[in-house]
């Protein structure tokens, strides 16, 4: 009987425990007339003061999606230049190309050039130029790639579409001291104290449509490059000194006469400063002198 009584006790607690519980648990959810919403703060600031930012965790997507159309927007509305550039190719045929390029990838290639280290050899320097203007290089190149697309134009007529575009602005010297030539910085001109090695990356060429013969077999090899071409930038002699060229394999010289070797690969030279007929790949007759030929960068 004593086992039954105290059975009995245990049970009676059990019930009596698991009704306040829920009691507990159904104590918000209770009539307005007993509930008080004061009255349950204090008494649930008692009982927990744990506070739990509800936003920390829960994150709206429409929040996400309005930020990043702000970034987008911000992304559109830097200023920006829009280029339309016209020429001729080596048959005569009208040639055209648009793009558009944010006007701070100019102010960063610039930086980057005036801040590049004294401590360098050429092929690092190009390198180090068209991996730093990739995104302007990339948006020229998706123009001019659409344009010959249109066109239908393949094999050496896609080369000579990109070539003669950088071809036809007339040669511009570029300088390390001041202009021994005068003029200003424009094409046909001359631009001083360009440091450090008398060169303008592939942006500020596009920008400013100046630039002689590496600046233009830099801008030439890094679109060429981008469209998946074998090429290389080479360096030599003619007798006008040290000069620099684009180099292109794969493809036999239009008009024959020098190449460059180099592991095995022949490079036909791509003579880039300016446009006329005997310009096209393969034909270096318009120098007397040829030496010293060899790849820098491919």
């Amino acid at each position: 009987m004593k086992n039954q009584n105290s059975h009995f006790r245990i049970l009676n607690l059990v019930f009596w425990i698991t009704l306040g519980i829920l009691a507990l648990f159904n104590f918000p959810f209770l009539d307005k007339s007993v509930f008080n919403h004061e009255r349950f703060a204090e008494w649930y600031e008692r009982f927990d003061t744990t506070k739990v930012e509800i936003d920390s965790f829960f994150v709206d997507k429409d929040e996400n999606n309005v930020s990043e159309d702000k970034e987008k927007q911000k992304e559109e509305n830097k200023p920006s230049t829009s280029f339309k550039w016209n020429w001729k190719d080596y048959n005569g045929r009208n040639c055209s190309v648009s793009f558009t390029i944010e006007n701070e990838e100019f102010e960063k290639a610039k930086r980057f050039r005036e801040s590049y280290s004294s401590n360098f050899s050429e092929a690092n320097l190009y390198d180090d130029f068209v991996k730093r203007c990739d995104k302007p290089i990339s948006i020229l190149s998706n123009a001019l790639k659409s344009e010959m697309d249109k066109r239908n134009l393949s094999g050496i007529d896609r080369l000579n579409f990109v070539v003669t575009a950088i071809q036809t602005p007339p040669y511009t010297y570029i300088e390390m001291q001041n202009c021994r030539q005068g003029g200003k910085c424009k094409p046909e001109g001359c631009c001083p104290f360009i440091l450090p090695f008398a060169v303008y990356t592939p942006t500020e060429y596009i920008f400013q449509e100046t630039g002689d013969c590496d600046t233009k077999s830099l801008i030439c090899y890094a679109i060429l490059k981008k469209l998946n071409y074998n090429v290389a930038i080479i360096v030599g002699y003619t007798e006008g000194g040290k000069h620099a060229m684009l180099g292109v394999a794969g493809f036999p010289a239009e008009i024959p006469s020098y190449y460059v070797r180099h592991n095995g690969t022949i490079y036909q030279p791509w003579e880039t400063t300016n446009f006329a007929y005997e310009f096209q790949l393969g034909n270096m007759r318009m120098w007397r002198s040829w030496r010293n030929w060899n790849v820098i960068l491919k």
